[in-house]
């Protein structure tokens, strides 16, 4: 019995270790101004989650947030003087409490916050984005939590820097012209048709998955077609401008045979 105690005392302080590792912070409901209230809390719930995806801090779900406000019969509506939000904070027992609004005007949204470090009641971020459509209202929420966390936004993108033998080579990617070369090219992850193209050169093409946040050298060297071929091209296009040209002097000839015959049987 004693030892089943000391492991659980032992357990306990190692969760506790675990959780203390990381400072915790509370995000309270962004006030809605101008839109609705349920854009509001969609916004303050995103926010959350894209903070939780940073692991830098434990941050308090919702729904124990706003019971421990009503446990102390907290009043946070409209919010603006740091002490007193420090002093939330401090009741609630955690170590940053961010504030703020989401605004509409017209098809325009803003979301404005501030994360007040609870211990000196000093604002450690303020920050304001706007986007033009709600569909953006995710990437928004993202790009503030990374910003808090103070650290780079992983990438979701992978580039790829291609270089040939010779230079200038066409590039298309899935039959879309997208460049000569060099080329420096950044794109979503998947996989991609790439075709090389010159003039006097044979084609190349490559399937190339993207990976993101990798930047993948693509070397080609173009097999240029053999002098042969080459001439025998330019034999046959000069052999047809020959053509051409034969052709157009016979048919001025005619016309003008045609002239003299016409005046002759005029007189």
């Amino acid at each position: 019995m004693k030892k089943s105690f000391i492991s659980f005392v032992v357990l306990m302080y190692f969760c506790t270790s675990l959780a203390g590792s990381l400072p915790t912070i509370a995000i309270l409901d962004l006030e809605a101004v101008g839109c609705d209230s349920s854009i509001a809390i969609a916004a303050s719930e995103i926010l959350r989650t894209e903070i939780i995806n940073t692991n830098e801090f434990r941050v308090i779900e919702r729904g124990q947030l706003y019971k421990l406000i009503e446990e102390h019969s907290l009043h946070i509506s409209g919010l603006v003087d740091v002490a007193t939000v420090a002093e939330i904070g401090a009741i609630i027992g955690v170590e940053y409490i961010g504030i703020g609004s989401i605004s509409r005007i017209g098809d325009t949204y803003t979301i404005s916050i501030r994360v007040i470090d609870v211990e000196t009641a000093e604002a450690t971020l303020g920050k304001t984005v706007t986007i033009n459509e709600l569909d953006e209202l995710a990437s928004m929420c993202q790009e503030i939590a990374w910003e808090l966390s103070d650290k780079d936004k992983p990438k979701t993108e992978g580039e790829v820097s291609i270089t040939t033998i010779p230079t200038g080579v066409a590039v298309f990617v899935d039959g879309d012209l997208a460049g000569m070369t060099p080329l420096e090219l950044t794109l979503k992850p998947g996989e991609y048709s790439f075709r090389f193209s010159k003039s006097g050169f044979y084609e190349e093409t490559q399937r190339i998955v993207i990976i993101p946040g990798e930047n993948q050298p693509i070397k080609i060297s173009m097999s240029s077609m053999s002098p042969r071929y080459t001439q025998q091209t330019q034999k046959s296009s000069d052999s047809g401008f020959i053509w051409v040209v034969l052709g157009i002097a016979a048919l001025v000839g005619i016309a003008l045979l045609l002239g003299a015959t016409a005046e002759a049987e005029t007189y």
